[in-house]
């Protein structure tokens, strides 16, 4: 079985490297930029119906409210698997990448019992070389068994 640690990864890796965060951030700045666009255009357009300033300024203010949410849930969530959880080997069965995502489908035990895991990441520096592995470590949520995380892209 897995061993116990506590060892928690620093925010900002959070922030950069779990899917649910980055992507919530990333609608951020998408819907950030886009309303920058929309300020900058709109007083040389002659029929202002096309762009409505108030409604991208109140879009990007929902966006920014639902990313901050998100990444809060986020970072105490994957504190607290880090915090509680076990660590266990898992044997990479499959990976392939899709746009900007990396999918694993990960083997491994845990309380005697086998779980076949399929497990999406953002593509980034430290999730590229887990393509070329065969085995990678896992966090366990003792919680909920099928939540894992996976010890390398967070530290």
């Amino acid at each position: 079985m897995g061993e116990r640690m506590n060892r928690k990864p620093e925010i900002l890796s959070i922030l950069q490297n779990d899917s649910w965060a980055a992507s919530a951030l990333g609608a951020f700045i998408t819907m950030l930029a886009m309303t920058i666009i929309v300020l900058a255009v709109s007083p040389f357009l002659k029929d202002d119906r096309l762009v409505n300033p108030p409604t991208f300024i109140g879009m990007t203010v929902i966006f920014c409210i639902a990313a901050m949410l998100v990444s809060v849930l986020r970072v105490r969530y994957v504190n607290k698997v880090f915090e509680n959880g076990v660590i266990v080997k898992a044997q990479i069965i499959k990976s392939s990448a899709f746009r900007t995502n990396l999918r694993l489908v990960v083997r491994y035990a845990y309380l005697s019992q086998t779980h076949e895991k399929k497990v999406e990441q953002l593509i980034t520096a430290k999730t590229k070389k887990l393509m070329r592995q065969t085995e990678v470590d896992l966090v366990i949520d003792p919680e909920n068994p099928n939540h894992i995380l996976i010890w390398d892209v967070y530290l």
